[in-house]
């Protein structure tokens, strides 16, 4: 006898089936988008439009233990869709306010602006009792949605995997459950891991507000390892990318209590950098009391990342482990797949995963021209695009159909972001002119103020339409009402599900707004392979992740490293066919399982690479192991510390200034001296090691020339300065972007030409002075402190300056403390306005008068104070 069902359970398995909803909200998807395409508009009738609403009402109710989160979902997007085909009606906002709440999606609530006290007595009274659970701790009226209160709850477990959508708003339930733990009391050290650097300013700004009110409980919030706060008995917040957090715990013996890794399906990627994480959890998971915990976009088996942590415990029986998959998002996107060039437009079905064509095919659009259309004046855009040099095209293309904008308060304030670009970079940088227009882009290498200028006006509803790259999917946190998708690659590589899931939740953020528009373009005639992948990132279902351990290398390529290994061959001469990226994946696992193999660690590198290895050869590798040094990172591996073991032992090193000053002319020959001791030509082939085919060029005079500036202290506008003057000197060395050369000669008529000249200058000072050499000299410096210096300081430390970006002792203090170096510049320029050196701190030889910061006209030195201010109270004096 089959089991008996009550009326619920047979009303929401046959829901999703049921022909006339489909038959209805199809209908209403194509009302929306030919009102959205400024079309004639036939609204419903009044009994369709009273069963839309109760078909959502009842959705939003649903107890489907499988499909209950879909419902939910589903009901919100209906009554979102008629909020805007039916603007102010009554009756539609009452069923709103019914639905957000049914679906405890309270920032809803806040963001539709709707009023509680018209609810029904019973939605009251199920409003009353899940509030009073779902409060968020600390806060008057604040409330937690159903999916987060369970993150929230099982942050104490001891490992805790979680995925959710985009716009759940993860990040945000790791800083209030610190903030309550700080509130109750706790002296203990919590850590979010970030996966890039953009991201850390935002997360830091943010859990800095919310430890307002919590001063006595003396946290610090710390970001970089050379934070001068480490030095001082507090405790600590570290927001950290991998990278960062990794050399803080190799330099320093922190404990970590609470780990929270933020996007950690990157432990998935087949990057190389994914390797940063093992290490990671290895360290903090020795400790058992350590909490770790990983919050993952949409992925469908988040359990999968339990597997690194306390993998040294022999029982697990007082180990609590646990994973939540979330699958409510509290916002809609509406999504739309546009081929310009045949004018056609369909809609996509979320529930049934089908496009829907919208009325017959229209006349053939461009990309600045569809956006126009979709925007109004009070609408933001997000334009997506694969490459760095996409972007700047794209966003000059479009910016070349708009006038400045005219209104007088908006205007004065993109005029002075306007001048800001042009003094902090370039006058004929393309953003300057761009910004005038209510338009920039937003690419990774951009200086940390800049960017932020632009976020801020973007948030403020300054800038109406931002091109971004990538930098996007990695979590910065803009509003937007469009998204134009216009490739499905990022850079060579296509987009993964996961990431452009990540990218589609980016529009339509919880606490701006309950929906998006996301339109999908094909800019090229009639691609067909365009819009069949465009299908199947919308249709197929996100695969379970499996750990890059296991997937990012063959088989052949595992055993290539135990070969390697046997024989001390850290180059893996014998290696099969790699791609560089396998390869520097090969190189890192090779390191990571030498040093915990060394150690008796039975972690998940060990388990997998032991499996293509005899016990013979594991012993070999052992006895080799012992013979070298230990390395401490990820960046070098043995036979390179081995070379520079020696080197210095032989008396290399750093270059002595000339006349107090660091000596140019030495910097190409140093160089050129840690090419061959690291051998850049054979493991960074693409930048430090490049070399042109007749082997007459390589990449070393070019960063000699901007090492010099960047570690002089020199601005970016004076530094990209002395690159287009170098270019107009070496036309020959060509144009390059992201490390691929596009042009073979520099013409300094061409304002395009000098653009990408900027573009690579400070991708230069961004992905090689400040990580890959700045990496090899960390190594440099600590391999020289060991043999020289008893561990101690030295003078004329060449990582300091690269790492600060100058010799200056103020300028150094100042970003120790947390700001930038272009702000530590501007107060070190105006030194007797700002700071007082007759009164001293407790770490720091002098004050920094606030007063004079308040009244200043420099608007990044005032933001940023805002934040040191709350992180470093005593560096100042009112």
């Amino acid at each position: 006898m089959p089991r008996k069902r009550n009326l619920q359970e047979l009303i929401y398995d046959k829901i999703d089936a049921d022909e006339y909803l489909i038959w209805l909200y199809n209908d209403l998807l194509k009302k929306y988008t030919r009102q959205l395409f400024k079309r004639e508009v036939e609204l419903f009738a009044d009994k369709e439009l009273s069963d839309l609403l109760t078909f959502a009402d009842l959705l939003s109710k649903s107890t489907h233990p499988i499909n209950k989160g879909k419902h939910k979902v589903w009901s919100q997007q209906i009554i979102a869709l008629l909020s805007k085909l039916y603007p102010n009606n009554a009756k539609i906002e009452f069923y709103k306010l019914s639905i957000l709440n049914a679906c405890n999606n309270y920032p809803g609530i806040e963001t539709a602006k709707s009023d509680t006290t018209k609810l029904s007595n019973f939605d009251k009274l199920v409003n009353y009792a899940d509030k009073d659970y779902l409060k968020v701790p600390l806060t008057d009226n604040k409330y937690f949605m159903e999916d987060q209160k369970i993150f929230f709850d099982n942050f104490e477990n001891h490992i805790f995997s979680y995925s959710a959508p985009t716009s759940m708003g993860k990040s945000y339930v790791m800083r209030m459950f610190i903030k309550n733990k700080i509130s109750s009391g706790a002296t203990c050290n919590f850590a979010i891991i970030v996966p890039t650097k953009a991201l850390i300013n935002e997360v830091r700004s943010k859990m800095l507000q919310d430890l307002i009110g919590l001063e006595e409980a003396d946290y610090r919030v710390i970001i970089s390892a050379s934070d001068a706060l480490l030095e001082q008995d507090h405790h600590f917040i570290f927001i950290m990318t991998p990278e960062r957090f990794l050399y803080l715990q190799n330099s320093t013996e922190y404990k970590v209590n609470y780990l929270f890794i933020d996007e950690a399906h990157k432990i998935s990627s087949k990057d190389a950098r994914s390797n940063f994480y093992y290490e990671i959890v290895d360290n903090v998971s020795k400790d058992e009391s350590t909490h770790t915990i990983f919050a993952s976009p949409n992925i469908p088996n988040p359990e999968e990342y339990n597997s690194l942590g306390r993998q040294n415990d022999k029982t697990l029986s007082d180990i609590k482990i646990s994973a939540h998959r979330a699958t409510f998002s509290p916002v809609s996107q509406i999504k739309y797949l546009i081929n310009l060039q045949e004018g056609s437009i369909n809609v996509f079905n979320d529930y049934n995963k089908s496009f829907i064509q919208i009325g017959n095919k229209n006349s053939a659009l461009n990309l600045p021209d569809l956006i126009k259309r979709l925007t109004t004046s009070k609408e933001q855009n997000i334009v997506y695009c694969s490459s760095i040099k996409n972007t700047i095209e794209q966003a000059v293309e479009y910016g070349g159909t708009l006038p400045n904008i005219t209104i007088p308060k908006v205007k004065e304030k993109l005029e002075a972001i306007s001048k800001e670009i042009k003094t902090e970079i370039n006058p004929q940088y393309f953003l300057a002119e761009l910004v005038l227009k209510g338009v920039a882009f937003h690419v990774g290498y951009l200086p940390s103020i800049i960017r932020n200028s632009i976020e801020k006006a973007f948030k403020n509803g300054d800038i109406r339409t931002l091109f971004c790259t990538s930098t996007l999917i990695e979590g910065v946190n803009l509003p937007a009402d469009n998204l134009f998708i216009t490739d499905y690659k990022n850079g060579r590589s296509l987009l993964d599900p996961i990431s452009f899931r990540n990218l589609i939740g980016r529009v339509g953020r919880i606490d701006m707004n309950l929906f998006g528009n996301v339109f999908m373009v094909c800019l090229k005639s009639s691609e067909a392979s365009t819009l069949k992948k465009y299908d199947e990132l919308l249709t197929k279902d996100i695969k379970e992740q499996k750990v890059s351990i296991q997937t990012a290398l063959k088989e052949s390529q595992k055993k290539a490293i135990i070969d390697g290994l046997v024989h001390n061959d850290f180059e893996m001469r014998n290696r099969p066919e790699a791609t560089a990226e396998e390869y520097s994946f090969m190189r890192k696992q090779a390191t990571l399982f030498v040093k915990n193999l060394l150690k008796g660690e039975n972690t998940l590198i060990v388990r997998e690479l032991s499996k293509y290895a005899t016990t013979e050869q594991l012993e070999a590798i052992k006895v080799n192991a012992k013979q070298n040094r230990k390395t401490k990172g990820l960046d070098v591996t043995p036979d390179q510390i081995e070379n520079l073991e020696q080197s210095i032992a032989n008396g290399l090193t750093y270059p002595p200034p000339a006349f107090g000053e660091i000596d140019f002319n030495s910097i190409e020959p140093f160089l050129t001296t840690l090419s061959k001791i690291f051998k850049w030509t054979k493991y960074e082939k693409k930048t430090l090691g490049y070399e042109s085919h007749n082997m007459n060029y390589t990449h070393i005079p070019w960063y000699s020339t901007i090492l010099y500036k960047w570690m002089d202290g020199r601005g970016l506008s004076q530094i990209i300065s002395d690159s287009i003057r170098y270019k107009e000197q070496h036309p020959d060395t060509g144009i390059w972007a992201n490390n691929w050369k596009i042009e073979d000669y520099y013409n300094y008529k061409n304002p395009y030409h000098k653009n990408l000249i900027i573009a690579d200058t400070l991708n230069t000072i961004e992905n090689v002075i400040l990580y890959s050499i700045a990496n090899y000299f960390r190594e440099f410096s600590a391999e020289y402190k060991r043999q020289k210096t008893n561990g101690l300081p030295f003078e004329n430390d060449w990582y300091e300056y690269v790492e600060f970006g100058t010799t200056n002792p103020l300028t150094i203090y100042l970003q120790r403390y947390g700001y930038s170096r272009e702000v530590a510049n501007y107060i070190k320029k105006y030194k007797d306005m700002f700071v007082d050196f007759t009164t001293k701190t407790s770490t720091a030889p002098f004050s920094i008068k606030y007063e004079a910061i308040k009244i200043c006209e420099n608007e990044n030195l005032k933001s940023e104070t805002k934040d040191v201010i709350l992180n470093v109270p005593e560096l100042f004096i009112q």
